[in-house]
């Protein structure tokens, strides 16, 4: 289980790693700390609480394993390569909220679809957040559906 965190100031410092699968994330964090689940391998599912505003550089940078994790409405900000190497993640949502996006973010997640809430780029977010050039989808919403050339989507688990 990760139960042991190091919370600081309602911060997010490190998850002592000790092998569970899915972590669920304090209620009063508000940030998560640059590296706090980097290389937690055997991690694959994060839930993250309403209330987060931020998510450090590398967060869960060299997390293989992570394949769910869902961005709540709060977060205003994503560090630098905040999910790189996250190769097992298959599609994320981007909530409208997120007004700053660093570089690389999502780098070396090859299998990555990445469905934006946004109708288009944000001007804070860094030119090369996308440094991968990955499938974006702009115009996603939480009904899951999403919007391209005039046509409208419905997503079924995600994709």
């Amino acid at each position: 289980m990760y139960t042991d965190f190091i919370i600081k100031n309602s911060k997010l410092v490190k998850v002592i790693e000790n092998g569970q699968e899915e972590i669920t994330i304090p209620d009063g964090v508000k940030t998560i700390g640059n590296e706090a689940f980097s290389e937690c391998d055997l991690l694959d599912s994060v839930v993250i609480p309403l209330g987060l505003t931020s998510i450090g550089y590398f967060a869960f940078s060299d997390c293989t394993s992570l394949t769910n994790i869902t961005i709540p409405e709060s977060v205003k900000r994503i560090g630098h390569e905040a999910f790189s190497e996250c190769n097992s993640l298959t599609s994320i949502i981007i909530p409208k909220s997120v007004k700053k996006m660093g570089e690389g973010v999502f780098s070396g997640c090859d299998k990555l679809k990445i469905y934006c809430e946004a109708n288009s780029k944000p001007v804070g977010w860094d030119e090369n957040w996308n440094s991968n050039n990955l499938e974006v989808y702009w115009g996603a919403n939480k009904g899951n559906n999403y919007q391209e050339n005039g046509l409208c989507y419905l997503l079924k688990n995600g994709i």
